[in-house]
C-alpha cells in the first residue's frame, strides 16, 4: 500500500519540477543602510577599529603597517590591511578563533594579486586565510606573500556584513 500511494507523489513533483523551470534563486540585493556608518580617521583609531571588528591582532614585530577604511557598497565599514612580519606573525595572525590558513604552492593570480594589492613575488607559495568573525558579523580574508624566506608580506580585507 505505502509503494501505491509513493508513486502518484513522486509523479505530481516531478509535474511540479517540470512546470517551474530552473530552480536558481534570484540573485538577493545587497541591504543599504539608510546613512553609511560613520568611519574613524585618525590612524590609532583606524587601527583599533580594525582589531575590534575584525578579532585580529597585528603581530607586535610586524613592520610598515598600513591599514585603510573605506565604505563597502552596503555602506559598512571595509578595513584593508598589510604589512611585513616573520613566519611567527603570520602564524600568529592567521590562528584567531574561526580563520583557517592554508599553505599554497602556487602564487597569487592577478585577480588575487589586484584585489588584494599584492606587488610582492614570491619565492614560496602563499598562505590564504580566510574565516567570519566569532564576536562580530564580518568576513575576513589575508593572503600572504613569501617575498624572501621567512619573511611574510600580508594582505587582507575585512568587512562587515550588512544587517
Amino acid at each position: 500500500m505505502r509503494a501505491i500511494l509513493g508513486l502518484p507523489t513522486l509523479m505530481g513533483a516531478a509535474l511540479l519540477v517540470a512546470g517551474c523551470g530552473s530552480f536558481a534563486p534570484p540573485e538577493p540585493s545587497p541591504p543599504t543602510p539608510e546613512e553609511p556608518v560613520e568611519l574613524p580617521s585618525e590612524d590609532a583609531d583606524i587601527r583599533a577599529g580594525f582589531e575590534e571588528l575584525s578579532e585580529l591582532t597585528i603581530p607586535d614585530d610586524a613592520e610598515d603597517v598600513d591599514i585603510t577604511v573605506e565604505h563597502s557598497g552596503a555602506g559598512t565599514p571595509l578595513y584593508r590591511v598589510g604589512f611585513i612580519t616573520d613566519a611567527e606573525g603570520l602564524e600568529e595572525f592567521c590562528n584567531a578563533d574561526n580563520f583557517s590558513p592554508y599553505t599554497l604552492i602556487s602564487e597569487p593570480d592577478e585577480e588575487e594579486r589586484e584585489r588584494f594589492e599584492i606587488t610582492e613575488e614570491t619565492v614560496d607559495g602563499m598562505v590564504h586565510c580566510r574565516g567570519s568573525g566569532v564576536e562580530n558579523h564580518t568576513d575576513r580574508e589575508v593572503i600572504a606573500v613569501w617575498p624572501e624566506e621567512d619573511v611574510a608580506a600580508v594582505h587582507g580585507i575585512v568587512w562587515e556584513l550588512p544587517g
